[in-house]
């Protein structure tokens, strides 16, 4: 059975309970990342440091595996998210095909704890459906490196008040999104040649009655570092945790 992939490399979505308005306490956020493709080590540091520069945080970094079929340690304890307002998960690791794992990653992700991961699983299971659900999209690759503009299709939205117009970034692997849930509120997207069509990059989704917060934007770590990318990352965890 084939294994393909949900939403690749870059997803960063945030599940929160609500927080009550005002609340002084640091948000406490962890951050999970690895695999063997892609600069881990500069986007952990872009991504650690630009957050806590735009609000008050803690972060805890999670970095290991450079095999593509590596399953994350921190998710064979129990409670791994407890504690935390939000997971941020930077991972792309290949042929994962521990459902029971995976399943549990949803429930846990679900349930309280506040995290979301974007891994490989079976398509034709019922990872699947949890999986898809919980993120509103799927994507199974990427087109090559070339330029992208992508537009934003809500200023009104609190996620996207700092954003632009449009942002052209000047080298991005835009991931092609095959399949979404109408649920879904898109707040960005972009034209995705080899598809000839336009294609979400930024979205919300509510699940189980959580807030999701997604993108597949910031392949390398030039973008991520730039502020309009840093800034939607912040105004995104603010929303998903209900500060915003």
């Amino acid at each position: 059975m084939e294994s393909l992939i949900c939403l690749p490399l870059l997803l960063v979505a945030f599940i929160g309970c609500s927080i009550a308005p005002g609340k002084a306490a640091p948000l406490k956020i962890l951050q999970l990342a690895g695999e063997c493709c892609h600069d881990y080590e500069n986007q952990k540091v872009v991504m650690a440091e630009g957050l806590k520069l735009r609000f008050d945080c803690e972060i805890d970094t999670v970095h290991e595996g450079d095999d593509s079929d590596y399953e994350l340690s921190i998710f064979k304890m129990d409670n791994w998210a407890e504690g935390y307002d939000g997971v941020l998960f930077n991972i792309c690791y290949g042929p994962v095909e521990n459902e029971t794992m995976i399943l549990d990653v949803v429930d846990q992700a679900t349930s309280e704890q506040k995290g979301i991961v974007a891994i490989l699983y079976r398509e034709t299971t019922e990872v699947t459906a949890a999986w898809r659900a919980m993120l509103g999209v799927s994507s199974r690759k990427h087109e090559k490196k070339h330029p992208v503009m992508v537009s934003n299709r809500n200023s009104s939205h609190p996620i996207m008040k700092d954003f632009s117009e449009a942002w052209d970034i000047p080298e991005e692997n835009l991931y092609i999104i095959f399949d979404r849930a109408e649920e879904i509120e898109v707040l960005g997207d972009t034209y995705v040649p080899q598809t000839e069509a336009t294609h979400p990059i930024i979205w919300t989704n509510e699940y189980r009655e959580e807030r999701v917060f997604g993108r597949t934007l910031g392949y390398f770590a030039k973008a991520m570092a730039e502020k309009v990318y840093l800034d939607l990352v912040a105004n995104g965890t603010f929303w998903s945790v209900g500060r915003m």
